[in-house]
């Protein structure tokens, strides 16, 4: 039994950041990626350098539905565990990261669930993605010798070939410089509300 002055927690606005990797062969995707790269223009939204595609509304082309697929899956999944209603596909967009390139800090107004599809990262040092906290506790703490989930500010995961990371839109993240020699190939998209 519990003492009345025991201490108590609670977890307040957890930021949750879900993960996998999808085995698919993303040879053709690369090429369906860089043959729109050398037929449009970027589009300058968050990108420092690099490309980015126009966003596109719906779902990915007819010839990558099973990818599509994995994503809508693992939404759904999201959805379930944390108590959403059903989300649909808005947009997508793929992101050439060249030596040099990076995103600057943002989130993605609009929609529920964002992720991020990494297509071809071939080296180390290509750009990790970095999810910040929205208060301002990084004025508050002192220096610390080691940080947790309670006490960092920041939180980088690593891009990789085939990884799929999934998080709340409105989290605020950046994508490091690309320190390697080749290009770094992703594709971003949101999911919102059915109508």
């Amino acid at each position: 039994m519990q003492s009345e002055n025991a201490l108590t927690a609670d977890i307040l606005f957890p930021t949750i950041i879900w993960q996998k990797t999808i085995n698919y062969d993303n040879s053709k995707l690369k090429s369906f990626v860089t043959g729109l790269m050398s037929s449009s223009p970027t589009e300058h939204a968050t990108n420092v350098g690099g490309w980015q595609s126009t966003s596109s509304i719906g779902s990915l082309p007819i010839e990558f539905t099973d990818l599509q697929i994995e994503f809508d899956k693992s939404v759904k999944l999201i959805c379930e565990q944390i108590n959403l209603p059903q989300l649909r596909l808005d947009n997508l967009w793929f992101n050439v990261n060249r030596p040099g390139n990076y995103n600057i800090l943002h989130n993605h107004m609009y929609s529920v669930i964002s992720g991020v599809y990494y297509i071809d990262v071939p080296e180390d040092n290509m750009g990790d993605i970095e999810f910040h906290r929205d208060d301002d506790a990084a004025y508050y703490l002192p220096p610390l010798d080691h940080v947790n989930n309670v006490t960092t500010y920041k939180q980088t995961y690593k891009a990789l070939t085939g990884r799929l990371i999934l998080f709340p839109s409105w989290v605020k993240h950046q994508v490091q410089c690309n320190y390697s020699t080749k290009n770094r190939i992703s594709m971003s998209f949101n999911y919102g509300v059915k109508q």
